[in-house]
């Protein structure tokens, strides 16, 4: 008996089932799964990777306070007129420097040159005015010493007989009129020195105000500011320019009063200014205010630059740093490797070639450097925090900071 065969059944024999299939493709993608976290975890904690490192040692350690503050000037003046006029003359402009004496700027001094001719016009007419009375005086004294000597015959002669009482009697009344003469000159001659010594007052004063239309230098400085133009009327005190000596430049900065028993004049100092983040400016403290605001609870300290930013202005913004103490053989760390969690301060040391995070206590700040109290230990390396988590592989340099 012949059996025929489907093709068709056959085939299907032959074929998967679905299940089948899908059973296959789960287990691929489980074994490419688990290539993949194992290649994963490989590059994650098995090779290492290069970080910066830092070997702990005790070292010195510069203990810093800072503040902002702005610069100005210990020797600054607004240079005014102290007479009306009209400017006719500005011989400089900002940034300029000048010497102590050096002409600034003029006013018109026509009126004041009239007021100083006629001044000493007044005080030679008193001068002549004083000479001719003295001269009177002279004539006068001569006057009467002749009439005191007739005055002096007439009575001689009258005691002897020989001479009349009408005679002593004129005598007497010439000597008198002599002295009366004598006195009215003599009382000129205090007027005529009086009218003199008005007169050299009254030049002394055109001098002084010819003298005032020029403005000149109180000292070496730079200007810093020009306030007026060629041919403004000005009135007394009005401003013209203003100047200042570079060498007197502080930065004022204010801190805590809590720091006031801390800070010291001659306390070496750097300054960093806005516009300049990147450079250091050094100096030192100048002198301390003594007066705290009731407000704010700050006093003020003047720091003297050993030398201006190249491009500086007064107001300008700057940090300054004061160094107040020095620590010696303390344990440090760099400010930039400290990591924190959860507020707290902590450190990533390498324990067995991994990285692992531990709490430490800090102390005392310096510039760059942090002192650390509690947590770790001379020779133990810490890591720079920046990439790391825990158990990571780290490659250290060769050579540690």
């Amino acid at each position: 008996m012949n059996v025929q065969t489907n093709p068709g059944a056959l085939l299907a024999m032959k074929r998967p089932q679905p299940r089948q299939r899908g059973r296959s493709h789960t287990l691929w993608l489980l074994a490419i799964a688990l290539m993949l976290a194992l290649g994963f975890l490989a590059v994650r904690y098995a090779l290492p990777r290069p970080v910066a490192a830092f070997a702990v040692a005790p070292a010195a350690l510069t203990v810093d306070i800072r503040s902002t503050g702005t610069l100005g000037a210990t020797n600054k003046i607004t240079l005014s007129t102290r007479i009306p006029g009209r400017l006719v003359d500005i011989t400089v402009d900002r940034n300029d420097r000048v010497v102590k004496g050096q002409i600034l700027a003029r006013l018109d001094p026509a009126e004041l040159t009239s007021q100083l001719t006629a001044a000493e016009a007044s005080g030679r007419a008193a001068e002549r005015a004083v000479g001719v009375a003295d001269a009177e005086r002279q004539r006068a004294m001569a006057t009467l010493a002749n009439a005191s000597a007739a005055h002096d015959r007439q009575v001689s002669l009258a005691e002897k007989g020989v001479a009349s009482q009408a005679g002593v009697d004129a005598a007497i009344a010439s000597f008198r009129q002599a002295e009366a003469d004598l006195t009215r000159i003599e009382r000129t001659i205090e007027q005529a020195r009086a009218e003199a010594q008005s007169a050299t007052a009254r030049i002394r004063v055109a001098e002084a105000q010819f003298e005032d239309t020029v403005v000149r230098a109180p000292f070496d400085g730079i200007v810093i500011t020009r306030d007026r133009h060629v041919g403004d009327i000005l009135t007394v005190g009005a401003s013209i320019l203003q100047l200042i000596d570079p060498a007197t430049v502080v930065l004022t900065a204010r801190f805590d009063e809590s720091a006031i028993a801390t800070i010291n004049p001659g306390q070496s100092a750097r300054m960093v200014f806005v516009s300049q983040p990147g450079r250091e400016v050094t100096g030192h403290v100048l002198r301390l205010g003594r007066l705290v605001d009731e407000e704010t609870r700050e006093f003020s300290v003047d720091i003297a630059l050993d030398r201006l930013p190249a491009n500086w202005a007064l107001g300008q913004r700057g940090t300054a740093h004061v160094s107040v103490a020095a620590m010696a053989d303390v344990l440090t760390i760099p400010k930039s490797f400290i990591a924190r969690r959860n507020g707290k301060a902590g450190i990533w040391v390498a324990d067995g070639g991994r990285a692992r995070w531990r709490e430490i206590e800090l102390g005392t700040s310096g510039q760059d450097q942090v002192e650390v109290r509690n947590g770790l230990r001379t020779g133990e390396i810490v890591l720079k925090s920046e990439g790391l988590y825990p158990l990571m592989k780290a490659r250290l340099p060769r050579r540690l900071s």
